[in-house]
């Protein structure tokens, strides 16, 4: 099971309902050695600005994946 930060899903609000399927989806999923973070905050210094991630996962040995979810609406 993948170490998720945190370790708790946040409070899920409408319309979230794929988000809440995939961060209880990679925990169950990954093994112990990957760590999934929900709701990671970034800096984008070309352009001066904030962003944040739903999900990044490290999985040391194979890489590094950035995620965003969309379920409603697209």
């Amino acid at each position: 099971m993948a170490r998720m930060i945190p370790a708790d899903p946040p409070f899920w609000g409408p319309g979230a309902k794929a988000e809440r399927a995939l961060f209880e989806g990679l925990r169950a999923a990954l093994p112990d050695e990957v760590v999934v973070a929900h709701g990671a905050r970034f800096l984008d210094a070309r352009v001066a600005a904030e962003g944040e991630a739903d999900f990044a996962i490290v999985w040391p040995g194979e890489g590094f994946l950035v995620v965003e979810c969309k379920g409603h609406g697209v």
